[in-house]
């Protein structure tokens, strides 16, 4: 269901349908290819996946091997992207964590009689651990690196000028059905949907670098020629939102001064993850840890490195701006973020 650039796609797009809905929709849709594969081993097989996806299958410890803290695809991005970015960060013990999972049976306690997919004694916890930290790890250091942030802060403002193009009525040429029905606020088909994949939509981006429209053309040019913008560290105390703020308004003032449009080309970009979350509120969600001849255990509570983890937000914030202001910017923000 994910749109091209992924997560970013629904982040540029006004009112995007999310992408688990489009999963669902294509699951479901009669005239899909993977309806009608799911249907050669039974004709209830295609509502049973979807509900899978949705979370709402009557097994509640499946649902969350498919969407949850511990679940499929991660274990697939993790590796898959280790390997794509040439980084070991992400790398884990797969196979030994699977050998490490069990099943268990709530007891005594919140969801007694719940059955819930579990770590097995303390033999699992270096596997379980190691996913985790490895998780933490790809957030820090790949995918909220400031290269890609800055690079998705690019794709922001070039899709928000080609979206006023389109309300406008100056829809650029090749831009896909589905990107121009979204922006208007309607659904696309699920044809035209299907057919918008990464491939197609970097062929848009070059055509929209000969556009007559400077704006759309010089974010494309920037785009094509990884001319990403430049980014500053802000701090990350609590408390610290009005200085982040204040800095936005800096780098807006220099870079309209030098031509540029501020809403188009300086971001707060904040980046937020939580590297373990574990329910605190009484719900068996979450993950389990069985010991012998003691009751089952929060995973948080058995892990020293999970417990310091547990429900911690980390936040990254950056201010993003063109790299021709890096000097100005710099020179305006003195003395404001020491």
């Amino acid at each position: 269901g994910h749109g091209p650039f992924s997560h970013l796609f629904e982040e540029v797009m006004p009112s995007a349908r999310p992408h688990e809905a489009w999963t669902v929709a294509m699951i479901l849709d009669p005239l899909t290819e993977v309806n009608a594969a799911l249907k050669t081993f039974d004709p209830g097989m295609p509502a049973r996946v979807a509900s899978l996806v949705s979370g709402d299958h009557h097994l509640p410890w499946l649902a969350r091997s498919v969407s949850g803290p511990l679940d499929v695809d991660r274990c697939d991005y993790l590796l898959r992207d280790s390997h794509m970015t040439g980084v070991a960060y992400g790398i884990y013990d797969l196979d030994w964590l699977l050998r490490s999972l069990a099943f268990a049976k709530l007891d005594g306690q919140v969801g007694a009689g719940a059955w819930v997919l579990a770590i097995e004694g303390r033999k699992g916890l270096p596997p379980i651990e190691g996913f985790f930290l490895a998780r933490h790890f790809m957030y820090q250091q790949v995918y909220h690196h400031k290269a890609t942030r800055g690079a998705e802060c690019l794709v922001r403002g070039l899709f928000r000028r080609a979206a006023e193009l389109v309300r406008d009525g100056r829809t650029p040429s090749d831009t896909p059905e589905s990107i121009a029905r979204a922006v208007l606020g309607d659904l696309p088909s699920m044809e035209s949907y299907l057919e918008l994949d990464d491939t197609r939509l970097l062929y848009c981006l070059g055509s929209w670098e000969k556009h007559d429209d400077p704006v759309l053309a010089d974010l494309a040019a920037r785009f094509r020629r990884r001319a990403l913008p430049k980014t500053v560290p802000l701090p990350e105390a609590p408390g610290s939102e009005p200085i982040w703020e204040e800095a936005r308004l800096r780098a807006s003032e220099v870079v309209t001064k030098m031509g540029l449009r501020a809403d188009l080309h300086v971001w707060l970009d904040v980046a937020e993850d939580i590297p373990y979350e574990e329910p605190l509120d009484g719900s068996s969600d979450g993950l389990w840890v069985t010991l012998r001849h003691r009751p089952l255990q929060r995973l948080g509570d058995i892990s020293f490195a999970l417990e310091k983890l547990r429900n911690l937000a980390v936040v990254r914030p950056r201010l993003c701006f063109p790299r021709e202001a890096r000097e100005p910017v710099l020179a305006a923000l003195e003395g404001l973020l020491s």
